[in-house]
């Protein structure tokens, strides 16, 4: 079984940042998917290197609505 981790985050990231280690170390996750939609200063900036990671950054400027 095979699981992937989606998270969406804007500007609040404290939570994020403590969580995201936990969930690359599960076994049974394959990624951790994070979509940064617009934030000020980018997650990517905040996070540490990982093969399981990918981070997806949005412009919100261009979209209506926050949707996965």
């Amino acid at each position: 079984m095979s699981v992937s981790v989606l998270c969406g985050v804007k500007d609040r990231s404290e939570h994020l940042l403590q969580s995201y280690k936990s969930w690359l170390d599960c076994e049974c996750v394959d990624e951790v998917v994070i979509v940064d939609w617009g934030s000020k200063d980018p997650i990517s900036q905040k996070l540490d290197d990982n093969e399981k990671l990918k981070i997806i950054q949005m412009n919100p400027n261009h979209t209506k609505y926050w949707a996965f």
